[in-house]
């Protein structure tokens, strides 16, 4: 795996989770 993809990977667990948590506030 190579680290564009590491920080792809991390970029987009960050965004699902600030997603979950804007949909459980609101």
């Amino acid at each position: 795996v190579t680290d564009e993809a590491l920080r792809w990977v991390s970029f987009s667990s960050a965004v699902f989770r600030e997603a979950t948590d804007n949909v459980k506030i609101n």
